[in-house]
C-alpha cells in the first residue's frame, strides 16, 4: 500500500517555502535589494539560515522521490525525509514565533497554510523536545532556558491550532460546551502536576525525573495526532499573511474579542498572583494559610469548568457568558470589601465565574468568523500577554495605595467583559460568513 508520507512531506515543505519566500521578499525590500545589508545583518542572517534549512529538506525529499521513480525507493529514506521536513517546519514555526517581525508570518497564519492537525503535531514536537532537554541534562542554566523556550512556543502552537480543531470535531451548537469541558480537563492536569514532584521525590528519584514523565505524555499525544480526522476547510482566495491577520483588528467585533481575551487573562493572572498577598497583608493571615486559600480560586476554576460543560447543554453560550461575567464583576468587587470572610467567599466565586470566560469568548468568536479560524486563534492567543501587563498594574496600585486597591483592575476588566457579553447576547446566534 502506498504511503501518504511523501504527499504530506511535500505539503509541509510547500508551506515552509511560502513562508521563506515571503520573508526573503520582505528582507529584499528592507535591505534595498542587498545594498543596505550591512545595516540589517542579524535580520538577513536569520532569514538565510532558515532558507538554507528549508532548501536542505527540499533536496532530501526530492532525492527520495527520484529514487522512488527509478524503482529504488527506500521506505526508511522516505521516513527520514518526512521527519526532517517536520523538524524544519517546527523550527521555522519557532523562529516565526520568536522573530515575527522578520518572518511576517505568525503561528496563526502557518495554521492557515499548513493545516491545523499538522501544526498541532508540530506544537507537540516542540513540547516534546523541550521536555527532553532537561531530561538529558540540567548541568547548565542555558539548558533550562532552552527547555522553557521550546515548551512555551509549543504550547502557543497547540493553542492556536488545537482550539479551532475542537470546533471542527464538535457537533453543531456544541463547540462552547466541548471547549469548556476541554478547559476542565486542562485544569485537572494543571492542578495535579504540582503534586507529581513530591511523588517522584518520595520514590527516591531526582526532581528532573518529572521531565521524562512529561515527555512521555507529549509523545503519547503526538502518537494520537494521526487519528484526528478533520474535514479539509475550503481555501481562501488569498492565502493568510500577517497583514491580513492584523487587518482583522479593523473589524470592531474582532477588536472587541481580542480586548476581551486580553482583559480576562490579565484579571485571572492578577487574581492568582495577588489573592494570597491580599489575605496576608490586609487580614494578617499567615502566608502558608493564605497560599492554601488560593486553592479556593483554583478549585473554583476546575469545578466551574465542569459545571459549565453541563449547563451549556441547556443555556445558550451568550446567556451563560453574561451570567459568568456579571458574577465575575461581583466577585472581583468582593475583593475590595474589608472583611476576610467576604474576601474568601469572593475568591471562591471568582474561580467559579472566571472559569468559563475564555472558552465562551473564544468559541463565540470562532463561530462568528469560522473561515478565519486560524488567524483569529492566533490573534486571541497573542492577546494573553494581558496576563503579563495587568498584574504589573495591580502591583503599582498595591505599592502606591494598598493591596486591596489593586483589585480595582480585575473589577474594571469584568465591567468591560459584562458589556461585551451584553453585546454578544444582542447579536444572537453566531452568523456564518
Amino acid at each position: 500500500m502506498k504511503s501518504d508520507a511523501p504527499t504530506e512531506t511535500s505539503t509541509i515543505l510547500s508551506a515552509a517555502r511560502a513562508a521563506i519566500d515571503e520573508a526573503v521578499a520582505a528582507a529584499k525590500k528592507i535591505t534595498n535589494d542587498g545594498k543596505g545589508i550591512d545595516e540589517h545583518q542579524v535580520h538577513a542572517e536569520r532569514i538565510a539560515y532558515a532558507a538554507t534549512e528549508v532548501a536542505a529538506a527540499e533536496a532530501l525529499q526530492a532525492y527520495a522521490a527520484d529514487r522512488g521513480v527509478a524503482g529504488a525507493g527506500d521506505a526508511t529514506l522516505d521516513k527520514m525525509a518526512g521527519a526532517f521536513a517536520g523538524e524544519i517546519a517546527a523550527k521555522l514555526t519557532a523562529a516565526i514565533d520568536a522573530h515575527e517581525e522578520d518572518f511576517k508570518l505568525p503561528a496563526g497564519v502557518l495554521v492557515d497554510r499548513v493545516g491545523k492537525v499538522r501544526m498541532l503535531g508540530a506544537g507537540l514536537v516542540l513540547v516534546l523536545a523541550g521536555e527532553l532537554v532537561p531530561a538529558v541534562s540540567v548541568a547548565r542554566y542555558g539548558y533550562l532556558l532552552t527547555a522553557i523556550f521550546l515548551i512555551g512556543i509549543g504550547m502557543t502552537v497547540l493553542q492556536v491550532a488545537g482550539n479551532p480543531i475542537m470546533r471542527d470535531v464538535s457537533e453543531p451548537g456544541r463547540f462552547s460546551r466541548n471547549l469548556t469541558f476541554a478547559q476542565f480537563i486542562k485544569s485537572l492536569g494543571s492542578n495535579a502536576a504540582p503534586y507529581l514532584l513530591p511523588f517522584v521525590a518520595a520514590l527516591g528519584w531526582g526532581w528532573t525525573a518529572v521531565f521524562p514523565i512529561f515527555a512521555a505524555c507529549a509523545a503519547l499525544n503526538l502518537a494520537l495526532v494521526p487519528s484526528i480526522r478533520v474535514a479539509a476547510a475550503p481555501r481562501a482566495e488569498e492565502p493568510a499573511t500577517l497583514r491580513r491577520c492584523l487587518a482583522l483588528l479593523r473589524d470592531p467585533y474582532v477588536a472587541s474579542v481580542v480586548a476581551a481575551i486580553f482583559l480576562y487573562v490579565g484579571a485571572e493572572v492578577g487574581m492568582n498572583a495577588w489573592v494570597a498577598t491580599h489575605l496576608h497583608r490586609s487580614f494578617d493571615m499567615d502566608l502558608d494559610t493564605a497560599t492554601r486559600a488560593l486553592g479556593l480560586f483554583l478549585g473554583g476554576l476546575a469545578a466551574g469548568r465542569l459545571g459549565g460543560s453541563v449547563l451549556l447543554n441547556f443555556i445558550s453560550p451568550q446567556r451563560f457568558l453574561l451570567a459568568a461575567a456579571g458574577l465575575g464583576t461581583l466577585a472581583a468587587g468582593g475583593m475590595l470589601v474589608p472583611s476576610r470572610s467576604v474576601v474568601l467567599a469572593a475568591t471562591l466565586l471568582a474561580g467559579l465565574s472566571f472559569s468559563n470566560i475564555w472558552p465562551l469568548v473564544f468559541s463565540l468568536a470562532i463561530e462568528e468568523r469560522p473561515g478565519r479560524a486560524g488567524e483569529l486563534s492566533g490573534l486571541m492567543c497573542m492577546a494573553i500577554f494581558g496576563g503579563a501587563l495587568l498584574p504589573l498594574a495591580m502591583g503599582k496600585l498595591a505599592d502606591g495605595i494598598s493591596v486591596r486597591a489593586a483589585f480595582v483592575v480585575p473589577v474594571a476588566c469584568f465591567v468591560y467583559l459584562t458589556g461585551f457579553a451584553l453585546r454578544a447576547l444582542r447579536r444572537g446566534a453566531p452568523r456564518t460568513p
